[in-house]
């Protein structure tokens, strides 16, 4: 019934220390930077998922919740390749199952903590941001 779909939603939400949270980065350069926003989300409640240019090195990522995503196709600045990289690491992470799907370019660094963002996220009303 409505009411019991109303009821999960509810309950979902107030539920967010189990919130799954999928980070898919797409980084083509600096991988001292894109490094280093993958440790920021060292943390129980999030997967990352990366795409990077092959001939770039990550220094010193040994974390369990990262996945590389190999992607088939070059990725192009400004081209459709960077959308169809963003489909192909959203449809990968989806596999999963997760609660929420945060797209991030690897130049990005969080003002917030994980669990910040997980209580705004909790908080919001809207599925989608």
């Amino acid at each position: 019934t409505n009411f019991d779909i109303i009821f999960l939603y509810i309950i979902k939400l107030f539920n967010f220390k189990n919130m799954r949270i999928a980070l898919l980065i797409n980084a083509h350069k600096n991988p001292e930077q894109a490094s280093k926003l993958i440790r920021c989300f060292n943390h129980p409640n999030y997967e990352v998922f990366l795409i990077f240019d092959k001939s770039k090195e990550l220094s010193n990522l040994d974390q369990s919740n990262l996945h590389i995503v190999d992607f088939p196709k070059k990725i192009a600045r400004g081209h459709i390749s960077q959308i169809k990289a963003a489909i192909y690491m959203l449809q990968e992470a989806h596999k999963n199952n997760f609660d929420r799907y945060l797209l991030l370019s690897g130049q990005d660094l969080p003002i917030k903590t994980p669990d910040q963002i997980i209580d705004f996220l909790r908080q919001t009303k809207r599925p989608n941001l």
